[in-house]
């Protein structure tokens, strides 16, 4: 047996794969944070082809699955080096100062009597990583990668498991300057390398004495991330003060801004869903200002959202504007008198002087308008 027998790496590179024999897979799922939280996705149905827009996460996890092929019946060790090289691509270190706190396990990892060794993970924001190695740090390497992860599992007695299941994940983003309709192919290949054992290989056995090493025979499946045209999905938690009603069906209008502009380039008829949230997309990108206004509260504006990705926000409205002049001044006040007393019933019924949103006009809203008398919203 060749020196280096317990070096099993795979390689994460861009090329053409097929699907036979003892597999390697891949699985691609949007993320919002890099963290541990496993793939959504049954290691029996892997997702192979993700749409993503430039600056997004994904989460790209490595499965196994032993098929015995001839005389093998059983595997000992795995080790899989995914080497992120593209240019459109970056692997994300939640850790920079600790390599092996960028890669996570999958809970399938530690069952079926396997034996979790080392994972680690390597960005252009960390120390680089020696490739083609057992363990990020072995001396016995001198070739390095800015941008891959590696995992080592070990059956002790043997694996005779044929289940799909999956190792560990990593996650990369897809950089900004990434071209819209563009394809990034993923998948697991060998490298070959003469000094060491082949690359995308598996330690096996049939039981006795004779190992196997499966080099370029260990097949494996292919990934694709599709870029598609660059959206900004912007997700908004609105506080309606003074307000004891439902969020539910509220209307806000919402304007994208060029920064410190009050002509909007974009505006979205929004309603507000029970737990007071509207949605927006926008194929802007970049910074701007959003400016919402909603009924009879007055206008907040956010200056220098960096809009890309998804974009959380959290606002409050300040109540009181029944006219919808963006103050509360003596019209609103005269809006309130007209109604006062009013129910959905009644002919005199404004619903947007029920500030309090109790279906009612009454001194509770007077209140409100009262509090808040003179107040301006944001232009």
């Amino acid at each position: 047996m060749r020196k280096g027998w317990y070096l099993v790496p795979l390689y994460l590179a861009l090329t053409v794969a097929t699907w036979a024999g003892p597999k390697c897979f891949i699985d691609l799922s949007s993320a919002e944070v890099a963290d541990a939280v496993p793939t959504p996705h049954p290691a029996t149905q892997p997702v192979t082809e993700l749409d993503v827009v430039p600056g997004s996460l994904v989460r790209v996890t490595v499965g196994f699955r032993f098929e015995p092929v001839a005389d093998v019946t059983r595997w000992y060790l795995l080790a899989l080096l995914l080497h992120i090289d593209h240019p459109y691509l970056e692997v994300v270190a939640p850790n920079p100062s600790d390599i092996a706190e960028n890669a996570f396990w999958h809970p399938h990892a530690s069952e079926g009597g396997l034996r979790t060794q080392a994972k680690g993970a390597a960005s252009p924001q960390t120390a680089p990583m020696r490739a083609n190695m057992l363990q990020p740090t072995d001396a016995n390497s001198a070739e390095f990668s800015n941008s891959a992860a590696v995992w080592v599992v070990l059956a002790p007695a043997g694996n005779t498991l044929t289940t799909a299941w999956y190792v560990g994940h990593v996650y990369v983003r897809v950089k900004y300057n990434a071209p819209e309709n563009t394809d990034i192919p993923i998948t697991l290949t060998h490298v070959s390398d003469p000094e060491r054992v082949l690359p995308n290989s598996l330690l096996a056995t049939d039981g006795g004495q004779q190992y196997h090493l499966f080099g370029e025979h260990l097949t494996v499946q292919g990934a694709t991330l599709h870029v598609r045209t660059s959206t900004t999905q912007v997700v908004a938690q609105v506080t309606l003060q003074d307000f004891v009603g439902s969020a539910q069906g509220r209307q806000m209008e919402v304007q994208i801004r060029p920064p410190s502009s009050v002509e909007p380039v974009e505006t979205h008829e929004v309603t507000l869903d029970e737990g007071g949230t509207f949605r927006i997309t926008t194929t802007r990108n970049g910074v701007y200002d959003v400016s919402v206004k909603g009924e009879h509260w007055l206008r907040r504006t956010l200056p220098n959202v960096a809009l890309n990705g998804t974009v959380r926000l959290s606002l409050s409205l300040q109540n009181g504007d029944i006219d919808g002049d963006n103050e509360v001044s003596l019209f609103d006040f005269g809006m309130l008198v007209s109604a006062f007393g009013s129910t959905p019933e009644d002919t005199h019924w404004n619903p947007w002087a029920d500030l309090d949103g109790d279906e009612e006009v009454s001194l509770f809203d007077f209140g409100v308008l009262v509090r808040n008398f003179g107040a301006i919203g944001d232009e």
